[in-house]
């Protein structure tokens, strides 16, 4: 017995503590309904905490809840944290429409996702290779979902091996990185394995060259990953709350991570909370130089190009126009480009006269000066002037 216990002391000492900070987290084990109470759940909560008063979101249904009560071991308590087993009794919701598998989260801290780049880790006992495609099932928390297993380093995953591998799940699983699953044969239904998730928000990747992406991410620091997202969004950018739910972060470590990006010059803070990587404004700045040269190179005499040309050649989506606004701001500040309301131009244009404008001025001019004070209208001046009337018009204007 004194052995056991020291086996059992040794093993204890070298669990990893829950996070008792950042986001709440809890899988859901039980539900049932209590008299007078309603709908209550158990579970064991795997990260942050929860308080009473505070709202909840079920996932995957993604359905914001009202906590009624907090329970310990049958004690009603104020406050319930990482490590503890609890029941939450909820309101606003059914005991028909939640089930075991379901997860307890922060309001906008995790998103739903149907595929996870993944580490597996083979068991020695396994009974044979991982082949290919093979059909699996997945336990995360207490949800199991069956999936496809895409091999991202070889054709076949030997018993006792690692592999960097993508998960294409067949229903949603509300999953962080770093937290870990168990892999079950789907028929007959044994333990095989398991493993740590990389990105619970992957793309779908090709098995040929899938592996030096998950790679690459598998070792990023937390920084990394949110510039990454950013990144792969481009022009489009991320709300605060998207980044958030993609990255499984509270929101001080999330708003910590930006702030201290933003300080380095990597990302940038558009309105309603909306971030886009520098590289992505960058991108945008080019386009609007590029757009602005060629409609100068198009129409010469005009001294300012009008704002929604602009917006149809480097911004075209309405997810993009945050990141067209600080572009512009940027070139503005840089001094590349004059920006005056709805008008903008390169800092370096101005109205060229030449060709048959240039002739076409001259006329306009001595015709307007012979007139007196008042302006002929285009017909009158194409007329006397012997031009079109289209270049009549524009050179008046």
């Amino acid at each position: 017995m004194d052995r056991l216990l020291e086996a059992l002391a040794e093993i204890a000492a070298s669990v990893r503590m829950r996070p008792a900070a950042g986001i709440f987290r809890l899988p859901i084990d039980r539900v049932f309904t209590m008299k007078g109470a309603g709908t209550v759940i158990t579970g064991t909560v795997v990260s942050g905490s929860l308080k009473t008063g505070e709202k909840i979101e079920c996932l995957p249904q993604g359905k914001t809840l009202r906590l009624r009560g907090l329970q310990v071991h049958n004690q009603v308590v104020k406050k319930i944290a990482a490590g503890q087993r609890a029941a939450i009794n909820l309101a606003d919701i059914e005991k028909e429409d939640i089930h075991r598998g379901d997860m307890l989260a922060t309001p906008g801290s995790i998103s739903p996702t149907l595929m996870l780049d993944v580490r597996v880790n083979l068991s020695e006992r396994a009974p044979k290779p991982l082949a290919q495609r093979t059909r699996l099932r997945v336990h995360h928390g207490t949800k199991e979902v069956m999936a496809r297993i895409v091999l991202l380093e070889g054709e076949t995953l030997s018993p006792g091996e690692s592999a960097l591998c993508q998960l294409r799940l067949e229903a949603p699983l509300a999953a962080a990185a770093e937290d870990a699953f168990v892999l079950r044969t789907y028929s007959p239904m044994r333990v095989i394995g398991g493993g740590t998730i990389v990105d619970p928000h992957p793309p779908k990747r090709k098995k040929v060259a899938g592996a030096d992406g998950v790679a690459q991410r598998e070792s990023l620091p937390v920084n990394e990953v949110v510039l990454e997202l950013l990144d792969v969004s481009g022009a489009n950018g991320l709300e605060f709350k998207d980044i958030r739910a993609r990255c499984g972060l509270s929101v001080e470590e999330l708003r910590s991570c930006l702030d201290e990006l933003q300080v380095e010059g990597q990302v940038h803070a558009g309105r309603r909370e909306r971030w886009f990587g520098a590289n992505a404004v960058k991108d945008i700045e080019v386009k609007v130089v590029q757009a602005l040269a060629q409609f100068h190179r198009r129409e010469p005499l005009r001294a300012f190009v009008p704002l929604n040309l602009v917006i149809g050649a480097a911004a075209p989506a309405v997810e993009q126009r945050e990141g067209l606004r600080l572009a512009l701001e940027a070139l503005v500040r840089q001094g590349m480009v004059v920006s005056t309301g709805d008008r903008t131009r390169l800092a370096g244009h101005q109205p060229q006269w030449s060709g048959h404008f240039a002739t076409a001025r001259e006329k306009i001019l001595a015709e307007t000066l012979r007139s007196g004070l008042a302006v002929p209208s285009p017909a009158e001046l194409a007329a006397k002037a012997g031009l079109k009337e289209k270049d009549c018009q524009r050179v008046l204007e």
